[in-house]
């Protein structure tokens, strides 16, 4: 598996030291908002 550059790696940190998490994407578990209520679509 390739490691993250440093920089990478000091930006998820700060993001994990304040809350927030992460995990795989899963195409199975997302849904689409952007274009809710476009009646164009």
């Amino acid at each position: 598996m390739k490691r993250l550059p440093d920089s990478e790696l000091e930006i998820i940190r700060f993001y994990k030291e304040n809350g927030f998490e992460f995990a795989v994407y899963d195409d199975s578990h997302h849904f689409v908002l952007n274009f809710q209520d476009d009646v164009e679509l």
